[in-house]
């Protein structure tokens, strides 16, 4: 039934690993075009995180329980048991990280030219998040494969 939100889910999702990839590349040696960028990157990062996050919630409230049934009574139960359990408790983070990103990029602005500590904080924080998205992309993978191969049973 909320096919089209699960896909608009992972979209949103890819889109906010990309901005966080590019908003690391634009830092590893900023100017103050490639910071005029990362702030943009972030901002996209950010909104995407927590649009997919608005997303997966009201799928995971209004449709998963008929599909974690069905993974569970399936022959891979693991992909709720254990990727789906950890998807759950690491989704909270994610918004809050790219939150927290975009907020250094945005305030330390151009200073990041010259402030080694910042730049070094805003890079660490969007390999957090882009690891984090691409870690959840892989795990929703897998939670849907754990489904169609319940059904295909």
């Amino acid at each position: 039934m909320y096919d089209w939100l699960i896909a608009a889910h992972a979209a949103v999702g890819d889109l906010a690993f990309i901005a966080f990839g590019w908003v690391f590349v634009e830092l590893i040696e900023p100017t103050p075009t490639r910071v005029t960028r990362a702030k943009w990157m972030a901002l996209l990062g950010s909104a995407t995180t927590w649009l997919s996050w608005l997303a997966g919630g009201f799928y995971y409230v209004n449709s998963y329980p008929v599909d974690k049934a069905l993974i569970k009574s399936g022959p891979w139960p693991w992909g709720h048991l254990i990727l789906m359990e950890a998807k759950e408790h690491l989704f909270l983070l994610g918004p809050f990280i790219a939150t927290l990103l975009l907020i250094i990029v945005w305030w330390q602005g151009r200073s990041l030219i010259d402030d080694v500590d910042a730049r070094k904080a805003a890079l660490i924080l969007s390999v957090v998040a882009a690891v984090g998205a691409i870690t959840m992309l892989l795990m929703g993978a897998v939670i849907s494969l754990s489904e169609r191969v319940a059904v295909v049973r």
